[in-house]
């Protein structure tokens, strides 16, 4: 048992050295300027959690939004690589990112790796499980009053067996965005983020660009003013 246990800590420490190598990479690039696709699938590899993590296309379209000048403001439906991506990012630029996590134990554990890439000045992990609203669909439990002035809206969450799926996204957001505000927004190959555009754009005025990676596609929505 003794020796079980050493060696899963002793693969933690080497994840962990790993990923701290990785983000040191991400800083040493964004020095002499913006990153690339290779730095963004570094780290992927240096995250792990294959399946579950984000792909590389929306990674690489997330890291070209952040990096603009324009985008100060990030706010994140749903943890992971994107978060320390996008906690890299505001530390370097003078950014400040809002992540909503509605797995309570991931959001701990979001919080640890945060903290360990000396990342918690500029990244607010919150636990917010996903609740029922008036609507058709189920959000994240967040006091939007707390939020304002989002600039970019990073969409990957909450989990496809959401009741409305992503549709609450500008729902409930809707008078924190600025005009100009941008939503990307993951998985629209499926029905049900297709179903959100539509609507959205019943909501404010909106244009769209979309994206296809290896296996999925993502959406890029602008609000209009």
């Amino acid at each position: 048992m003794l020796a079980t246990i050493t060696n899963i800590d002793s693969k933690r420490r080497e994840s962990s050295l790993t990923l701290s190598w990785a983000v040191e990479q991400l800083y040493k690039t964004l020095d002499g300027g913006p990153l690339r696709k290779a730095q963004v699938v570094r780290l992927m590899l240096a995250w792990g959690n294959y399946g579950y993590a984000a792909g590389a296309s929306y990674l690489c379209q997330i890291v070209q939004c952040a990096q603009s000048p324009e985008y100060k403001r990030y706010l994140e439906c749903g943890t992971g690589v994107s978060t320390i991506l996008l906690g890299v990012i505001a530390r370097h630029c003078g950014g400040h990112l809002t992540s909503l996590e509605q797995n309570q134990h991931w959001a701990e554990h979001m919080r640890r790796v945060v903290s360990n890439l000396g990342l918690t000045q500029w990244v607010d992990v919150r636990y917010c499980p996903v609740v029922e609203r008036s609507g058709d669909y189920d959000w994240y439990c967040v006091d939007v009053s707390e939020l304002s002035d989002i600039d970019l809206v990073i969409c990957d969450g909450p989990t496809s067996q959401t009741r409305g799926g992503r549709i609450g996204c500008l729902y409930e957001l809707n008078h924190t965005l600025n005009a100009g505000a941008t939503i990307l927004l993951d998985d629209t190959h499926r029905k049900d983020e297709q179903a959100a555009i539509a609507q959205w754009s019943q909501t404010r005025p909106i244009s769209t660009q979309t994206f296809s990676g290896l296996w999925s596609k993502h959406s890029k929505v602008t609000i209009r003013s």
